[in-house]
């Protein structure tokens, strides 16, 4: 079984606690979108996770208020474009009365609830419009309800959510309330997020491959109000797009590098024939490349095709392996940097420089503690 939290833009959370969902869980499911509006908060939660090595996923409220078609678009650019493994459709919104519900007034939303043939059809139509825009990708798609709102709302749901990669919300202060409160009364309030596996043996997952068992949980410096989600071993992996509990084993290491290793570290370099701006061009070189200098005079080091400028390149110290699901590249050596790229777990890079926990890969900073020397 693995656990995950799920979050949008009603949680906010210190570096701190980031810190403790990513010690105390496998995953972090983020709400990228909501009807026709993205989640202002989806590119800072997966950062943040991301940074810290944890697998993570989207999900998107569909909303059967707004034009289907739309959505189907928003759904399918957005999940391309925050390369995310899975996205998981949630299918819980049966009224029009979207101020009642705010206020959550039930009774008004309630007189204003959709047919089921209508919920039923938008909810497929969704379903089937952003798996035909994700699936050719390799983009795993799923839904998300509740076993009690589809046999109350939609039941004729019942003959395709389930088939696959389905994730519902069974809360044990409905479902199993008085095991829920002998549990906590045990682990003590507030407990530590290590103890969550101990919830298992009463929320099991019932149908599909995921269940979202609770919110209104004390554990030790986190918001009460946070979603708790167990996952199948294999649910978990189609998801997250991962291999747990193992790993694959990662692609063999290059050798270290020689000290007298560069990478070029602009545009193009020249090269020429001497150790000098007066000599001729003969041929050059490539952002990224790396190259042995096998004589150095001055700024000028001398390679197998000729002589390059050093000022434009950067010596190589270490080689590295990325030990995290999902790694951050970032444009200075600090969280809030912005990100301008991604490594996964197995790729291998080469350090060029260094500052406290920073590593400089030549194309930006990338955090130490997720890196492996080799």
């Amino acid at each position: 079984m693995k656990i995950a939290s799920d979050n949008s833009y009603y949680n906010i959370f210190s570096p701190a606690q980031y810190d403790i969902l990513a010690s105390g869980t496998d995953g972090a499911i983020i709400r990228i979108g909501f009807g026709l509006t993205l989640d202002k908060s989806r590119i800072y939660h997966l950062e943040q996770f991301r940074d810290r090595g944890t697998a993570v996923a989207g999900y998107y409220w569909c909303d059967p208020n707004w034009d289907r078609t739309r959505q189907i678009a928003l759904i399918v650019e957005t999940t391309k474009q925050l390369r995310l493994p899975s996205v998981f459709l949630d299918a819980e919104t049966y009224w029009s009365d979207w101020a009642a519900y705010m206020k959550q007034d039930l009774a008004t939303c309630y007189a204003t609830r959709y047919l089921p043939d209508y919920l039923n059809e938008f909810y497929h139509d969704i379903y089937e419009g952003v798996k035909k825009g994700l699936e050719p990708e390799g983009i795993e798609v799923g839904n998300y309800s509740a076993n009690w709102f589809i046999d109350r709302y939609a039941p004729d749901m019942k003959s395709w959510i389930y088939n696959k990669n389905y994730w519902y919300a069974g809360y044990l202060r409905y479902t199993n309330p008085k095991e829920k409160i002998a549990l906590i009364n045990k682990l003590g309030e507030p407990f530590d997020i290590s103890r969550l596996p101990k919830f298992e043996a009463i929320a099991p997952i019932t149908h599909g491959i995921g269940r979202q068992w609770e919110s209104l949980l004390p554990v030790k410096g986190l918001n009460v109000h946070q979603d708790w989600n167990f996952f199948t071993e294999e649910g978990f992996n189609r998801m997250f797009g991962t291999s747990y509990p193992t790993p694959p084993p990662p692609p063999p290491a290059p050798p270290p590098p020689p000290s007298n290793t560069y990478i070029i570290n602009t545009n193009s370099l020249r090269i020429r024939k001497g150790p000098g701006t007066n000599y001729p061009i003969i041929g050059g070189y490539w952002t990224g490349e790396k190259v042995m200098v096998l004589e150095v005079s001055g700024d000028w080091g001398r390679t197998d095709k000729g002589w390059i400028n050093l000022n434009y390149t950067l010596p190589i110290q270490s080689s590295y392996m990325v030990t995290a699901v999902f790694l951050t590249i970032r444009e200075y050596p600090f969280i809030h940097s912005k990100a301008v790229g991604w490594l996964k777990y197995g790729d291998h890079v080469f350090e060029v420089g260094h500052t406290g926990i920073w590593i400089n890969i030549g194309r930006g900073w990338v955090k130490s503690s997720y890196l492996k020397v080799v």
